[in-house]
């Protein structure tokens, strides 16, 4: 097996750099929304716990199944926010990649 050349390493990375940046441009949203969805868990619980009756036309079948979703929803988000951590680190590596690496090694 061959290894690809620095020059096709940069195009792959050039692709993934915007990529990276597009998804660590997100981190905002993500926490916007894991913030609603740590309100709305509150607000469900203090509703259950103090006897509200359960909506009518709610899109769940009960307070517990609308909790468990909550609490799923808050999971994905806190590991987006990790992931996104996690891509800062793999950008600044890709870019230095791009502006350090050589065609022939130095000794």
């Amino acid at each position: 097996m061959t290894m690809p050349s620095v020059a096709e390493v940069k195009l792959v990375l050039a692709d993934i750099i915007i990529k990276l940046e597009k998804s660590i441009g997100r981190k905002n949203t993500y926490l916007q929304e894991l913030e609603d969805d740590k309100k709305t868990l509150e607000a469900v619980i203090y509703d259950r716990d103090n006897g509200v009756s359960f909506p009518v036309n709610s899109s769940y079948p009960s307070y517990a199944a609308w909790i468990e979703q909550l609490q799923k929803e808050i999971t994905a988000g806190e590991n987006s926010i990790l992931r996104i951590e996690r891509e800062k680190s793999e950008l600044v590596a890709a870019k230095y990649y791009i502006e350090n690496a050589t065609e022939t090694p130095t000794p």
